[in-house]
């Protein structure tokens, strides 16, 4: 029997070569935020510029970072908004220090419980809070999709 060497193709090179750019989501997921239930924040600080600089080796060229703030009452408060928009910089600046692109995503989730109005105005809001730890972080905001 004949044996044939089969060529082991790492699934990034595979993509590359099929006019795909891989990346890969590096966020943890979203916990409750301490005494607040219901408001969730987004967690994987922890060792993430090394699994960045693994995920570059290995052909990851851009990396997403969802941060959901679900609509409520009272929700999200300003703790929730401001804690997410602190890790969606901190989070964009290893990236680029890595030379991966951030794909930085605030995300009001939308509901049934709520007014257009409300989530126009609560998406406003967030937005204004992420873009300035951003600048504060010096992320080049040229190089964020």
């Amino acid at each position: 029997m004949a044996r044939r060497l089969v060529e082991m193709v790492l699934l990034a090179e595979a993509l590359i070569n099929a006019g795909i750019i891989p990346g890969i989501k590096v966020d943890t997921g979203a916990r409750d935020r301490a005494g607040q239930p219901g408001e969730k924040i987004t967690e994987g600080l922890d060792g993430l510029r090394d699994r960045l600089t693994k995920y570059a080796q290995r052909g990851a060229r851009f990396v997403p970072w969802c941060a959901g703030f679900t609509l409520g009452e009272n929700a999200p408060g300003r703790a929730c908004i401001e804690a997410n928009a602190q890790t969606l910089a901190r989070y964009a600046a290893l990236c680029q220090e890595a030379g991966s692109v951030p794909i930085v995503e605030p995300e009001v989730l939308m509901g049934d419980s709520h007014t257009l109005a409300q989530c126009f105005e609560v998406t406003g809001e967030v937005l204004h809070t992420v873009f300035d730890p951003l600048y504060t972080q010096q992320v080049m905001r040229e190089g964020l999709p």
